[in-house]
């Protein structure tokens, strides 16, 4: 009975170690994970009459981890491209290095949600690059 109970609570034990370690590694490969539509795989289709859509940011916008509302605009609005251009961690500068990439998928609209990491970020050197 003993030798049951040890292998129970060893069991237990490492469950509180290895599950909170697969978990941690599963968002961060759920998190850098690119959405369906972004700007490195869309290619402008001439015949398609539709407006083009993008949405800049950063983990808000990427909706991987979180809400994804770029993905249930797509969802509920099919007379537009939505393509997501968000990325987990991003600041502003990240996005304005991406604007090339943004702009040869031809856009109507744009939004912009950034700033969140940017604020984060200079509240101290640990938390963000200060240059």
């Amino acid at each position: 009975m003993k030798v049951c109970l040890d292998l129970y609570m060893l069991l237990f034990y490492v469950s509180l170690i290895i599950l909170p370690f697969f978990s941690l590694v599963y968002a961060g490969w759920k998190g850098q994970k690119l959405p369906e539509l972004n700007p490195n795989n869309y290619f402008p289709n001439p015949n398609d009459e539709r407006e083009v859509v993008v949405c800049c940011g950063d983990s808000i916008t990427h909706g991987r981890i979180g809400y994804d509302w770029v993905g249930r605009l797509a969802r509920n609005n099919k007379n537009k491209i939505f393509i997501n251009a968000g990325i987990n961690g991003d600041i502003s500068w990240n996005l304005h290095k991406r604007l090339a990439e943004i702009i040869k998928c031809q856009p109507s609209i744009i939004t912009i949600l950034i700033g969140t990491n940017d604020a984060m970020g200079n509240q101290s050197k640990k938390l963000g690059i200060i240059t």
